[in-house]
């Protein structure tokens, strides 16, 4: 048991009081869950916010000058960034392939003809 104390006492000195820090870090996810959209928000979305929201506890009952926990602030952020980008990626390459496939109907392709003509 010793060691998971000098553990419990380590991180004590790091992050704060745990029961300050849980305190802390429900007040900050209640007030996010207050907000317009929260229900709008994916499981990727909110585990991240439920993350910074935590880590931002520790900053605030802990070592404020740690490092590690202001990037892990930006990791969590990077991590919806991505899916963000990857998402709209994949949108966007649909509607690319979309505009391919009706571009290339015979339909279609008599339709731009047409249009092509007039507008010369």
């Amino acid at each position: 048991m010793t060691m998971i104390n000098d553990i419990l006492n380590e991180r004590g000195n790091r992050y704060g009081d745990f029961s300050s820090n849980a305190t802390t870090t429900q007040m900050i996810k209640h007030a996010l869950s207050l907000g317009e959209n929260a229900h709008n928000l994916t499981y990727a979305q909110r585990e991240a916010l439920d993350m910074i929201a935590h880590k931002m506890s520790r900053i605030v009952n802990g070592d404020a000058d740690y490092i590690d926990s202001w990037v892990d602030i930006i990791g969590y952020a990077q991590l919806v960034i991505d899916r963000l980008k990857l998402q709209q990626d994949e949108i966007n390459q649909e509607i690319t392939e979309n505009i391919a496939v009706t571009e290339n109907t015979p339909e279609i392709a008599a339709q731009l003809q047409r249009l092509e003509m007039v507008d010369d």
